[in-house]
Parts: structure tokens; sequence; C-alpha cells
């Protein structure tokens, strides 16, 4: 149930002022009996008294508003500004007090709360930053493995073609001396054959 700032002083008020009233109600009666009787010593009492109460219930009423109002600006001043450092001031020992004394120790735990979650931010950008790092690490060291398997590649290309050639020209050399080797054994049986 939500109450609004007016219907929480009306409150206070009544329960403040309602003695006072009564009092006054009790004071005025007194007059009425003492007017009849012709004794005015209790109409004093009771104006006197009904004067220290209506002073009293003004600095209760002023005193538990003020430690309210404090409350909700400190409140407001919190939650506007994200600023976790502001307490209470000014808490008295009642009921409002303890009130106030447990907004700052809220306020103290969403402190802490925030300290720790924009440590844990930190270290996660950290991490962040540094898996970045090994992330393009990785990625240099890939390219450059990609690159030498592409050399490595065209270097066995080259060489299978420079084998293929070598074989063929040894093939066309082995053809050519088996030619110039029946050539040389028919020039030695025409030698031969000549000398005989």
């Amino acid at each position: 149930m939500k109450f609004s700032t007016f219907s929480v002083k009306i409150k206070i008020i009544l329960a403040v002022f309602t003695p006072l009233v009564v009092l006054l109600g009790l004071g005025v009666y007194s007059w009425y009996r003492v007017s009849k009787s012709g004794g005015t010593q209790y109409l004093e009492f009771s104006l006197v008294a009904a004067a220290i109460l209506g002073v009293f219930g003004i600095a209760v009423y002023r005193s538990i508003i003020q430690s309210l109002a404090s409350l909700k600006i400190t409140v407001d001043a919190v939650i506007e500004s994200s600023n976790f450092t502001k307490r209470v001031a000014n808490i008295q020992d009642d009921e409002i007090g303890e009130a106030g004394k447990a907004v700052n120790r809220l306020i103290a735990h969403f402190e802490q709360m925030v300290g720790q979650l924009s440590t844990v931010s930190d270290s996660l950008a950290q991490a962040a930053e540094t898996m970045s790092g090994v992330s393009n690490q990785t990625s240099r060291d890939i390219q450059r493995q990609l690159s030498e398997t592409e050399q490595a590649a065209t270097a066995m290309n080259e060489m299978s073609s420079t084998v293929a050639e070598v074989a063929r020209n040894a093939i066309e050399a082995s053809t050519a001396a088996k030619e110039a080797d029946k050539q040389a054994s028919r020039g030695s049986k025409v030698v031969s054959e000549v000398i005989t």
C-alpha cells in the first residue's frame, strides 16, 4: 500500500495533536466547571498544560517531518545520481532513525555490489583484450602457416615438374645412348668388315 506524503503528514498531525485537542477539551470543560464554582486554579493549570503540550507537539511534529524529509532526500539523491556514497544524516535514536540506519546499510550494500561488479567488469574487459590479442596472434600464425604451405606446395609442384622433366630427359638420354650404342656397333662392324 502506497501512501502519499500528504496522507503521512495528516497521520502524524493526528497522532501528535489528538492528545493536545483532548487536553484542550478537558481545559475547556475545566474552565466551564471553574466558572460555575468561581475558582481559577484549574483553568490556569489547564492553559499551562495545553501550552506545554502544544510546544511539545510542534517539536515532535517538526522532528518527525525533518527526519522523514532527510530520509527521502537521501534516497532520492542516491536514485538520481547513482552515488552510493551518500548516507542519511542526522539519525536520531528512534524508529525513524532505525529506518535511516537500515537505509544507510542498504546503500552501503549497493555500493559494495557496484564495486564488485565494476571489478568483475574490469576483469572481463582485460580478459577480452587478452583473448583478442591471442586471437590476432593465432590468425597471423595461421596466415603464415598457410603461406608456407602454399609455398611448399608450389615448390613440390615445381620439383615434380623438374623430376618429370629430368625423367623425360633421362629416358631421351637412355634412348639416345641405346641408339648411339647401336650406331657404334654397326660402325664397329663396318670397320671390321673393311679391315677384313
